[in-house]
């Protein structure tokens, strides 16, 4: 079994509608998005899936956030933006691109890091 880390980012706002701390308040993070992914079979070349292909899954997955306030996008208008339901999220779309053009592969987990200590891991 080989396993296959990528990593990205993306900057955005949010805010956690009646949280009683200051997360209430809208705030900023530089989102960092690491995908596991694992399968068996490898190519031709040796390789399970090009690290610029699964680059592309996961920021064509996380680029509407980009810049923006999560509160807003139709991804969180019925859901908080937490880390956790970023991370559900984000599983859920990159797992749906990697299903779609690599069938024998898993998605592992996703990890939303929201700063360079504290990060949520969301698998099924």
């Amino acid at each position: 079994m080989y396993t296959l880390k990528i990593k990205e980012k993306f900057s955005a706002a949010h805010f956690l509608p009646g949280y009683p701390h200051e997360c209430r308040r809208m705030h900023g993070h530089n989102f960092f998005v690491e995908a596991f992914v694992q399968g068996n079979t490898l190519d031709e070349f040796g390789i399970l899936i090009d690290f610029k292909e699964l680059k592309k899954i996961v920021i064509s997955a996380i680029s509407d956030y980009d810049h923006f306030l999560l509160n807003d996008l139709a991804d969180f208008k019925e859901l908080s933006p937490s880390s956790e339901n970023i991370s559900r999220i984000c599983y859920s779309k990159i797992n749906l691109l990697i299903q779609q053009k690599y069938p024998d592969c898993k998605l592992v987990s996703v990890r939303i890091w929201e700063s360079e200590n504290c990060y949520v891991e969301y698998c099924e």
